[in-house]
């Protein structure tokens, strides 16, 4: 199956790239897909390149200034049709917005913590 990992708020959290190295594990496809420009991706291009996983940055491909999370839901819907996918975000806008399409997406908590998420990649999958 193929996830996608948004990354402020969910992959650059230590529980969450546990949960990308369990999925990868277990045989998954990985990516981080985040609406950064291309110019704030160092970071991002670390902690992948870590998890050996592909970053892509559709901050270069949406306007820098959006009023709503309309454009980015459209690149997601875009990647969507190539490729379904299953989504983790911590906004739940952009949560809401992708289940409405048909994208099946999990909120990641804002808060979330090492103690507050033990998770086992097979469980997971057992679920989808």
């Amino acid at each position: 199956m193929n996830f996608i990992f948004d990354y402020d708020g969910v992959l650059s959290t230590s529980v969450m790239k546990q949960v990308a190295e369990q999925l990868i594990a277990s045989g998954n496809n990985v990516r981080c897909v985040t609406s950064r420009p291309s110019k704030y991706m160092d970071t991002v291009y670390k902690v992948c390149e870590e998890l050996g996983i592909a970053a892509i940055s559709i901050g270069d491909l949406i306007p820098a200034q959006l009023s709503s999370k309309a454009d980015y839901i459209k690149m997601l819907l875009r990647f969507h049709e190539e490729e379904k996918f299953m989504l983790f975000d911590n906004d739940p806008s952009e949560v809401v917005a992708c289940l409405k399409e048909g994208i099946l997406a999990v909120l990641v908590p804002s808060n979330l913590t090492d103690d507050m998420l033990k998770i086992n990649a097979e469980e997971l999958m057992a679920k989808i």
